[in-house]
């Protein structure tokens, strides 16, 4: 094992690093022992750390893949744009140490608007083969969702991240403008109808984008959205996009993800 991901603090006034275990560049590790031919960058949204991404990321690790955590500073509830611009930073440092010419991006929740933030802000293309998000409001989710969890943080202020997530607001109609899906790039949601951060679910997905519903390939499944980092479902799926496949898995796959 090597151990090299990163999490980043306030990367404007300098890296914060905290290195959790991954698989090596070459596929190595136990479990399957995935060949992963490009690293990951997992996005945190908000409000989580490693210890949320954990369950996924630990999973990922036992396959092979080689995962780099970005958490962005202040709880993700700063500026999207900005976390995009550190993304960048992550992304640049991940190919110099792999020396891979692109990487993939896995985004839970905010983390899955940040990573597709960051493609669109890349003129010249961005060094990115494939953007996977789970349960992310793409378009946006209703006030109420994220009133709730504005109160389940303890917070008591709107903040500009949370303002931003809103369905119809102006950083996410600059997003959605023109090509929702710019570049050379995959791109592959997966929502589930028991959210409750995201809503609808329909807001999970992107335009032209391959937009996978859980319970439209395993009805009753029920799995919320944190539930998406431990389902077992999902796990496939992401390995089989990773593989270059069509988003699969085995509806009888355990476990079955949480349902918050």
């Amino acid at each position: 094992m090597i151990r090299v991901a990163f999490t980043l603090g306030l990367l404007a006034s300098g890296c914060a690093v905290e290195e959790v275990e991954s698989g090596s560049g070459s596929g190595s590790g136990s479990g399957s022992g995935f060949e992963s031919v490009r690293p990951i960058v997992m996005v945190a949204g908000m409000l989580e750390d490693e210890a949320t991404v954990a369950p996924l990321t630990d999973a990922l690790h036992e396959k092979g893949f080689d995962v780099t955590i970005f958490v962005p500073p202040d709880s993700g509830l700063g500026d999207i744009r900005g976390y995009a611009k550190q993304l960048g930073e992550v992304v640049e440092a991940v190919r110099r140490k792999t020396h891979a010419p692109q990487v993939d991006l896995i985004g839970h929740s905010e983390g899955g608007v940040t990573a597709r933030r960051y493609v669109k802000d890349q003129l010249e293309g961005a060094p990115v083969h494939t953007v996977i998000s789970l349960g992310s409001p793409q378009q946006g989710t209703d006030v109420g969702s994220l009133s709730t969890l504005l109160r389940a943080a303890g917070l008591e202020t709107w903040m500009p991240g949370l303002e931003q997530l809103i369905a119809g607001s102006t950083f996410l109609k600059e997003l959605n403008a023109g090509d929702a899906t710019p570049g050379d790039v995959r791109y592959v949601t997966i929502g589930t109808t028991e959210d409750i951060v995201t809503q609808p679910v329909a807001h999970a997905g992107i335009p032209g984008a391959e937009n996978v519903i859980v319970q439209d390939a395993c009805p009753g499944r029920m799995v919320g959205h944190f539930g998406l980092f431990e389902d077992a479902w999902v796990l496939q799926v992401i390995t089989s996009v990773l593989a270059g496949e069509a988003p699969s898995g085995d509806c009888n796959a355990l476990p079955v993800g949480s349902q918050i």
